[in-house]
């Protein structure tokens, strides 16, 4: 199985070096036979990676330890659900699943659009060949899944794996994730080839909108599996404590979820092609970045690549995107100008563009958390903070506000800097989940507010004033039990002192509710005002959404009949792009 399995690869980097080739050059030169051929070679390519998959599967699951990768990774008395998910357990096998998927989604992607502009789709289809090259590079040169024992046919056992990784739940984390990465190379192919060919007009984003969507369903699926299984086995004391890895996962994801929305707007006004071009392409360099993350020594985490020596080809493939993606986005800046510009801050482009820009300020502030601590460790960067920190330190700035002390040492920015910075950039994002669907296009009345979004503010300050004072009233009222049983018993424990030494009886030290209320009110911190407005928003967010499909649930049922429950499920499969989501 090794020989066929090496075989195969190496087959495969051929197929996909020519598919790239041909498909770049046949979209150039209009070549009809160059661009069809690189179709074909995708067909090719995924027969090729089927049998190397099979050929590794068949290794685990016989545990023919001559494998070196099945050595390091499984054990005689794993069992067979964790023997397969050893197939993307560790980098070797992580390659050759994230080869095997790309292809399959790119056949299937281009096959979808086998109706659009030959040269679009052929573009398209190359740089797909040429994702695939890179992952095929890093199996045949260096990380190759079936590399055997030259010497002898293996040890009789195998190391296993990571206990820690022995959890149901990571038989499905790590694919989703890798999925989730996988899925946004399409989205990354299409754009840039509209870039490239010039097909500046919405098709592209319609193509690409379904493969964002599926990318940002495994992302999703995998960062909340990989809370639970963190919950679980580290003992986190919560289901995210900004793990490195973890983290890596959610930089795209913030910025996807930013393309997804700003795409409607493109859609529907025309507007923001350039920004929906850079955010497809940002996000496609974070999926690499994320996947460079684990695999260097930057991060220290219970399931990074720790031993991984692809760091360095992964920073050269970065290099390249960024290149690439820069030349094509200048190249036609002028041709995406806007066929209509935002006209009111007021209105529904507004709100969602400022829902953009918080999204990827959160991208940003995970991502400078993250990579702080390498950074703050050089001498380049200690040395010129210090210098400015110096000069500083010279100004009376310095003795109004505080001096700031010089760093000597590596900064790590820990759960406690993320929940500072984030939790308040996470509650405007709720805030303008509620806004952004409900408020008006072009420019927001008064009329539109009170259609809109007063009755879901009457309703959700009302619901969470009376949450919010049925909570205090229970918490001041254990205040007042409890210290007034404490004081009780202090009483009458001096009282039996007072009887047996003859002494007058003490007074009784009373305990009153406002007395209760400061106690409670002193226990207070920005943690409960978070939590009030957390709730606040939710509800907010809750009511106008039921607004939303009552409202229409209603006319559908003037116009049909029938039950509100039955019209707010027929308006959800009417219009799916709106109640859908």
């Amino acid at each position: 199985m090794h020989d066929l399995g090496q075989a195969v690869i190496y087959a495969g980097f051929i197929v996909s070096l020519f598919g790239a080739v041909v498909g770049l050059l046949g979209s150039a030169l209009r070549r009809p036979a160059w661009m069809e051929a690189s179709k074909v070679a995708l067909f090719g390519l995924l027969a090729l990676y089927g049998v190397a998959s099979m050929a590794l599967l068949y290794s685990l699951l016989t545990h023919d330890f001559a494998n070196k990768y099945v050595a390091t990774y499984t054990d005689v008395d794993m069992p067979v659900a964790y023997l397969i998910a050893a197939f993307w357990g560790g980098e070797k096998g992580a390659l050759l699943f994230w080869v095997l998927v790309l292809t399959g989604f790119s056949v299937l992607a281009v096959r979808k659009n086998k109706d659009r502009d030959a040269a679009y789709v052929s573009c398209a289809t190359g740089i797909l060949h040429s994702a695939i090259l890179f992952f095929n590079i890093l199996m045949v040169f260096e990380s190759s899944p079936f590399e055997a024992f030259i010497t002898f046919d293996g040890p009789a056992d195998g190391k296993g794996m990571n206990p820690l990784l022995q959890n149901p739940v990571m038989t499905i984390h790590p694919p989703c994730m890798l999925t989730g990465y996988i899925a946004f190379t399409i989205p990354f192919a299409f754009g840039l080839a509209a870039l490239l060919v010039g097909k500046l007009d919405d098709d592209w984003a319609k193509d690409t909108r379904v493969w964002t969507i599926v990318s940002w369903l495994f992302l999703t699926t995998g960062l909340i599996l990989g809370g639970m299984w963190a919950y679980e086995e580290l003992g986190w004391g919560g289901y995210w404590a900004w793990d490195p890895v973890e983290n890596a996962g959610l930089i795209p994801w913030f910025t996807g979820t930013a393309f997804l929305h700003s795409v409607m707007i493109q859609e529907r006004r025309g507007m923001l092609r350039r920004w929906n071009f850079f955010l497809v392409l940002l996000t496609f360099l974070l999926t690499i970045f994320g996947t460079f993350l684990t695999r260097s020594q930057l991060i220290d985490s219970i399931h990074a690549f720790a031993d991984s020596t692809l760091a360095e080809y992964f920073l050269w493939y970065m290099l390249a995107i960024v290149v690439v993606s820069a030349y094509a986005l200048g190249r036609r800046w002028r041709e995406m100008a806007p066929e209509s510009r935002i006209e009111h801050f007021l209105s529904r482009e507004s709100f969602f563009v400022l829902n953009n820009l918080f999204l990827l300020a959160c991208a940003f502030v995970v991502l400078w958390g993250t990579v702080f601590s390498k950074v703050s460790e050089l001498e380049s960067v200690q040395a010129m903070y210090n210098a400015v920190i110096g000069v500083y330190n010279a100004t009376p700035l310095a003795t109004w506000f505080g001096g700031a002390e010089e760093i000597t040492q590596a900064i790590v920015l820990g759960e406690a800097w993320f929940n500072r910075v984030m939790v308040p950039i996470g509650l405007v994002l709720l805030l303008l989940t509620g806004i952004g669907p409900v408020i008006s296009w072009r420019r927001a009345t008064a009329k539109n507010f009170n259609k809109n979004m007063r009755g879901p503010l009457v309703v959700s300050l009302i619901a969470t004033c009376a949450g919010g004072l049925l909570w205090a009233g229970i918490r001041i009222l254990d205040f007042f039990e409890t210290n007034t049983r404490m004081l009780q018993s202090a009483w009458l424990l001096d009282s039996r002192n007072a009887v047996t030494t003859g002494k007058a009886l003490p007074a009784f030290e009373s305990y009153s509710v406002f007395d209760a209320f400061g106690a409670w009110s002193a226990t207070l911190s920005s943690l409960d005002v978070y939590a009030f407005l957390c709730f606040l928003f939710s509800a907010f967010v809750l009511s106008s959404i039921g607004v939303e499909f009552v409202r229409g649930a209603r006319i559908l049922a003037r116009k049909h009949g029938g039950g509100i429950l039955w019209n707010m499920g027929l308006l959800t499969m009417k219009n799916r792009r709106r109640y859908g989501g």
